[in-house]
């Protein structure tokens, strides 16, 4: 099988969206199946062609500012990744899985290749464009491709049953053309330290740093939290000010940030924190989190109307929801340090959900819908 991912962001960027394509195309690669994956260059030091994990991977437009301050896309970016596609042939390929975000290339691909293309949904804002897109007529634009966008392929897949859930409610897709595909972990990567070490009072985040990652109410959680370090893991837009939030709130002694860690760095501080805190506002579903089930380390995330991670630390009990403001934050972080049987619980529930969610098991499921879907 022929298969293209079109996908703005790819390695070495680090996110959700590119680190599930990666995973789930180098292991189709590997299977034999022949795999490309169409992205942005955000970086004049990044090759225009190369081969990733056996994946082809063709960086067709070059945009170096291509994602904004406030974590959104740059129009103009957006523009080129556009025309880079429109004049390129998709015809000699079986499937083309199609990334909804951003909105524009996924209606492109929609009309010319209808028969070829899925859609791949992390996220369904719907009446919720108002909160994370500026001007009336932004909004009300976003809000009408985003419909298009959802009822226009004859086929989807979405990361969450929370996502799909809200395709249906909110856009009347029809549920049976949406089929729900989780993400996944490296449980070969991410797993428990062996011997159990001694945690102490180390908490961690990981994540893109975007503003609605909401780290700032993490640090405002910590201030009343005392005898806890956080290690935070990722990069993003919203860097400069959380480090300057750190130093403002007297927690530059209990806050390491750290960039461009390996995996394998990544997965030892998971294995070795007490728990991982994810206060975003907004999540499709949340890779972290599977990672640090995988790991043994209990989680907590807040409860907020678009956090597909509700729904996912719910439905495994690896950890607490809490409500989305510090003092909830800083209550529940203060209860799980304090009580080591039910971080044993946490732990002990969240290594039994995840053993179903490895990227081989997850990659072998995404073959079985693309061939469903072309037979």
């Amino acid at each position: 099988m022929k298969i293209a991912f079109i996908q703005e962001t790819f390695n070495p960027f680090r996110g959700g969206s590119q680190r599930r394509v990666y995973e789930i195309g180098r292991r189709l690669a590997k299977a034999g199946h022949e795999v490309h994956v169409f992205t942005v260059r955000l970086s004049p030091q990044w090759k225009r062609e190369e081969v990733i994990g056996g994946i082809f991977v063709h960086r067709i437009a070059d945009c170096f500012q291509y994602l904004t301050s406030d974590g959104l896309r740059n129009l103009f970016g957006v523009s080129k990744f556009l025309l880079a596609l429109s004049s390129r042939s998709f015809r000699e390929f079986d499937v083309l899985d199609v990334n909804h975000c951003p909105l524009f290339p996924l209606l492109l691909m929609s009309l010319r290749y209808r028969a070829k293309v899925i859609a791949t949904f992390h996220e369904c804002w719907a009446e919720d464009w108002s909160k994370w897109s500026r001007g009336r007529i932004r909004v009300r634009i976003g809000l009408c491709l985003e419909k298009l966008s959802c009822v226009l392929p004859n086929r989807s897949i979405s990361v969450s049953q929370f996502t799909k859930r809200r395709m249906v409610e909110k856009f009347n897709v029809e549920p049976d053309k949406i089929a729900v595909l989780s993400n996944g972990v490296d449980t070969a990567l991410f797993k428990p330290p062996n011997p159990e070490p001694t945690r102490g009072n180390n908490i961690v985040f990981l994540g893109r740093l975007n503003p609605h990652k909401r780290v700032d109410l993490l640090l405002q959680a910590l201030s009343k939290s005392p005898s806890t370090h956080l290690q935070i893991i990722g990069d993003g837009p919203a860097l400069g000010s959380l480090m300057a939030l750190s130093h403002d709130l007297g927690l530059k002694d209990r806050v390491t940030f750290h960039r461009g860690l390996s995996d394998e760095g990544v997965a030892e501080i998971i294995a070795h924190s007490q728990l991982l805190v994810l206060p975003s506002e907004r999540e499709g579903q949340g890779i972290v989190l599977l990672e640090a089930m995988a790991c043994g380390t209990p989680t907590i995330v807040t409860n907020s109307d678009m956090n597909a991670a509700v729904d996912l630390v719910s439905d495994s009990d690896s950890g607490l929801v809490v409500e989305h403001n510090a003092q909830a934050l800083s209550e529940g972080i203060l209860r799980l340090l304090n009580d080591e049987e039910l971080r044993r619980k946490l732990s002990e529930a969240g290594e039994r959900y995840v053993k179903e969610y490895s990227w081989d098991a997850i990659a072998e499921r995404c073959l079985k819908i693309y061939e469903n879907f072309i037979d």
